[in-house]
């Protein structure tokens, strides 16, 4: 995205806007991280919600009503929640979201529409029930080796001919060197 901004935006301020994006960037991997300092995450996102609201005269959707409650949160009480709990990776809700993400696809894709949770349920119990078995592979065994060996080459070095009736043509397996080019060998009009 950073490198876009400049397309869509004049000079001056596609510069802020990158910088801003960078250092959301930035910030957003120190919350991520195993160890973040509080004091640092504080810090970093008050000066990210100045810097964004600091556009506001220069550019559209950059004003103190566009500023979510996620945002909030990042920069008034995320320093206080890592304080009391340490990282944030615990309270990560992407196994939720992912099972959402499931039950609606097999609720779009699999279920009567009746009773949508049964069957929900059901399949996710059969997924796990079938997660624990897995496919044998089937033995294969060539019951005519020489077809593999020779027939299935020469077979496919001259396809098939068909007149006009729909009748195929044999062409004999000892002239597959050979070319087919006069009318006696191809007489095609009897």
């Amino acid at each position: 995205m950073p490198e876009k901004i400049k397309q869509c935006q004049p000079t001056d301020i596609a510069d802020k806007v990158k910088k801003l994006w960078e250092d959301f960037d930035k910030l957003y991997a120190i919350i991520k991280s195993k160890k973040p300092s509080a004091d640092d995450v504080e810090n970093k996102a008050k000066k990210w919600i100045t810097d964004f609201v600091s556009l506001q005269t220069k550019c559209d959707g950059y004003q103190p009503d566009n500023v979510t409650p996620y945002l909030h949160i990042m920069s008034r009480h995320m320093g206080e929640v890592i304080r009391k709990h340490g990282a944030l990776y615990r309270f990560s809700c992407q196994g939720t979201e992912k099972k959402n993400d499931e039950a609606k696809k097999t609720f779009f894709k699999s279920s009567n529409k009746w009773d949508a949770a049964k069957d929900i349920l059901k399949y996710e119990y059969q997924l796990n029930v079938l997660r624990y078995f897995e496919r044998e592979k089937q033995n294969y065994r060539l019951l005519d080796d020489e077809y593999w060996e020779r027939r299935i080459y020469t077979s496919r070095k001259h396809p098939r001919i068909v007149d006009d009736a729909d009748n195929e043509l044999n062409i004999d397996d000892d002239n597959t060197d050979d070319e087919l080019s006069t009318d006696d060998e191809l007489d095609t009009d009897n």
